[in-house]
C-alpha cells in the first residue's frame, strides 16, 4: 500500500490514479479531470446554469421550494383579506390598516423577491399580533401569521443556501 501525494488517500501499488482525487499516482504526470461534460440530445439545446435567483427556482428540482414560498405568500395573502376584513371593516383603525398593508407587502416580497427580510417582517408581525391579542383580550390572536412567519424564514433561508451552494458548484 502506498499513499497518495496529493490527498493523502491509500491505494494498491498496482493503481496508476488515485480513486478520492484522480491525480496519477507515478512519472509525476498530471491528474486526470473527471468532470462529465452536461448531456445534450440532438435537436434540443444543452444544459444552461440558471444566471438569477429566480431562474434556479424554476428548475425542476427546485419545484416543492418553490411551491413552500408561494404558500406562505399566499396565507400571508388570506391573513392580509382576514384583517381586512375583520379589523379594518369593523374597527377602522389606522392600525389595521398598517397591519394589512405589510401583510400584502410581506407576501409580495416573499412571493416575488423570496425576500428573507420580508419573511421576518411576517414572522414579526406575528408576534406582535400575538403579544397584543394576549395583553388586550387574553388571547393569543395571530399565532396562525407567526407560525407562517416561521416558514418563511426557513424556506427562504434553505432557498438562500441552495442558491449559494449552486452558485459556487458545491
Amino acid at each position: 500500500m502506498k499513499q497518495c501525494p496529493k490527498c493523502g488517500q491509500f491505494f494498491d501499488d498496482s493503481a496508476s490514479f488515485c480513486s478520492a482525487c484522480g491525480a496519477a499516482l507515478g512519472g509525476g504526470s498530471q491528474g486526470v479531470d473527471f468532470t462529465p461534460e452536461p448531456i445534450s440530445w440532438p435537436g434540443q439545446p444543452a444544459p444552461r446554469k440558471a444566471a438569477t435567483k429566480q431562474e434556479f427556482l424554476k428548475l425542476p428540482e427546485n419545484k416543492k421550494m418553490k411551491n413552500d414560498i408561494l404558500a406562505t405568500a399566499i396565507v400571508s395573502y388570506v391573513f392580509a383579506g382576514i384583517n381586512a376584513v375583520v379589523r379594518v371593516g369593523m374597527q377602522g383603525d389606522l392600525v389595521a390598516i398598517i397591519d394589512v398593508l405589510l401583510l400584502v407587502g410581506a407576501g409580495l416580497g416573499i412571493q416575488l423577491k423570496q425576500s428573507r427580510v420580508c419573511a421576518i417582517l411576517l414572522c414579526v408581525d406575528g408576534a406582535i399580533s400575538v403579544l397584543v391579542g394576549l395583553l388586550a383580550t387574553g388571547t393569543p390572536y395571530g399565532y396562525l401569521i407567526l407560525i407562517f412567519g416561521i416558514f418563511a424564514i426557513i424556506y427562504t433561508f434553505k432557498l438562500d443556501k441552495a442558491w449559494k451552494q449552486y452558485q459556487t458548484g458545491a
